[in-house]
């Protein structure tokens, strides 16, 4: 229950981010005001979470948080960002909520992040266990598109203080 309540208000703080960037529209900019949407494929990679199935559903959201300016490595902007991702299949699901370094040079960008997942697993023995474990992921993306609402694909490692909510995360989404 502590995580579901956790989980919520994360997603409500993330659904809520996007009214901050919301003055750029009424100012006439038609830029990306700093907010993605993402949906996928997550590949478990421990053997006891395939076993719920080799492919699960993964969709997220990026909110863009501060502008850093130049990266560490030259040529290239960075920001930080905060994600929320959900990915489940069957009785398994992990929602990390997470503190992103994103790196861009033109259409590709890289990203690292840190922070908390909320998991839900089969305790073995007819019931679930939920609970707040630590959670990182690293990963690169391209823009496909251009424009006020370019799309893009992303492919991600996520981890966990547990190999079993690890695994290989593919998407397309659009930013706005």
């Amino acid at each position: 229950m502590k995580a579901r309540i956790l989980s919520i208000s994360a997603l409500a703080l993330v659904a809520i981010a996007p009214a901050f960037g919301s003055a750029k529209l009424m100012e006439g900019d038609t830029s990306p005001i700093g907010v993605s949407f993402r949906l996928g494929g997550f590949f478990p990679i421990d053997h006891t979470a395939r076993d719920a199935a080799n492919t699960w559903f993964t969709g997220g959201l990026d909110y863009k948080l501060q502008d850093l300016g130049k990266s560490m490595i030259e040529g290239r902007t960075a920001y930080l960002s905060l994600s929320l991702d959900y990915t489940a299949k069957s009785d398994w699901s992990i929602v990390p909520v997470l503190v992103n370094y994103v790196a861009r040079s033109g259409s590709s960008y890289y990203f690292a992040g840190a922070g908390a997942a909320f998991t839900r697993f089969p305790d073995g023995v007819g019931g679930t266990e939920n609970k707040a474990r630590f959670s990182y992921q690293i990963g690169a993306g391209f823009d496909l598109t251009t424009g006020r609402y370019p799309v893009f694909a992303e492919v991600k490692y996520v981890g966990s203080d547990q190999a079993r909510f690890a695994g290989i995360s593919t998407t397309l989404g659009v930013r706005f």
